[in-house]
């Protein structure tokens, strides 16, 4: 399926998938960047994860159509390459905070803390799993 024709269903997905610990603190990082964008070892030592599980996750980003990797400036040997959101991530984001204000009830409950997403003959339904709280 073409990236630009993403059902609701694939964006609930692709929220929940980046709201790991590792591609949130990514996401915010490059965000407060903005167009510079960031190499690794910056998003690194801003995030406190190690450099190769930032690669590991940037690539996996990037797969997914949220980050951009682009090659800014080569010295000697070496490239720098500075990563930005894509304009799909801030869509995935603004999304997610407009979920958060709707479903949040009278007692302003957060999200809840799972969707199920089940299938039966076609027609796609959202289950909203909300934990016991103490």
């Amino acid at each position: 399926m073409a990236k630009e024709r993403r059902s609701r269903i694939e964006e609930l997905r692709e929220i929940e998938w980046l709201g790991h610990p590792v591609r949130r603190s990514i996401t915010e990082h490059l965000i407060a960047c903005g167009e510079d964008g960031a190499t690794i070892s910056e998003i690194s030592s801003t995030t406190g994860a190690m450099p190769s599980l930032c690669a590991y996750h940037l690539g996996l980003m990037e797969g997914k159509g949220l980050v951009q990797n682009r090659l800014s400036r080569i010295e000697g040997r070496r490239g720098f390459s500075f990563y930005i959101t894509t304009r799909y991530c801030i869509d995935l984001l603004v999304l997610e905070e407009n979920l958060n204000k709707e479903v949040k009830g009278p007692d302003d409950h957060p999200l809840p803390t799972r969707m199920i997403l089940v299938s039966w003959s076609n027609l796609p339904r959202c289950f909203l799993h909300r934990g016991i709280t103490k």
